[in-house]
């Protein structure tokens, strides 16, 4: 692989020190490839696909209980809030595919179910549909969750208002000579 091509990040925005496949509650954000508005809201098909699969979101059975406590799917991007409760310890799981039971292994299964579902209802041609990665912050009391669904909630309102929204953007300029 050229590294040239693919630069790493100097920084992970990963938490020192934090273990992945701990339980816990977290907010988590993944975007469309180029910000690319696949899910604009006149693609209900797509958007019933979406609500499905999220809805069986604990496809890990067994090991985790995962809680969707709140989300929302907007034009180029998906906010989860999530509960997640690892019943069991991983120190004794004696799998070589351990890593697995991790919040990354959970969107990385999330993104591939949702592209293998939605990209027939997607205009022919598409290669990729998610960025690389996600954004994630472990929620560290009460506060910061209320603040965090209220976000969620809002976010749809506020979309207007987004960089991304190329229709929204426009409506908001003014000419002037």
């Amino acid at each position: 692989m050229d590294d040239q091509k693919y630069p790493r990040r100097k920084n992970s925005l990963r938490k020192p020190g934090w273990d992945y496949r701990n339980g816990g509650c977290y907010f988590i954000t993944f975007c469309t490839y180029k910000r690319i508005c696949y899910f604009e809201l006149g693609n209900k098909e797509v958007h019933q696909i979406i609500e499905k699969i999220v809805a069986r979101l604990p496809f890990f059975r067994g090991s985790w209980n995962i809680e969707v406590v709140d989300w929302v799917l907007m034009p180029n991007h998906i906010h989860l809030l999530v509960y997640l409760d690892a019943g069991y310890d991983h120190e004794s799981v004696s799998q070589p595919n351990n890593a697995h039971l991790s919040i990354g292994a959970i969107i990385g299964t999330l993104k591939r179910r949702i592209s293998k579902e939605i990209k027939p209802h997607l205009p022919a041609g598409i290669e990729n549909i998610w960025q690389r990665g996600y954004y994630d912050r472990i929620v560290r009391n009460e506060t910061e969750f209320n603040a965090i669904q209220a976000y969620i909630q809002q976010n749809p309102a506020r979309w207007m208002e987004d960089r991304n929204n190329i229709d929204g953007l426009v409506e908001r300029m003014e000419y002037h000579r």
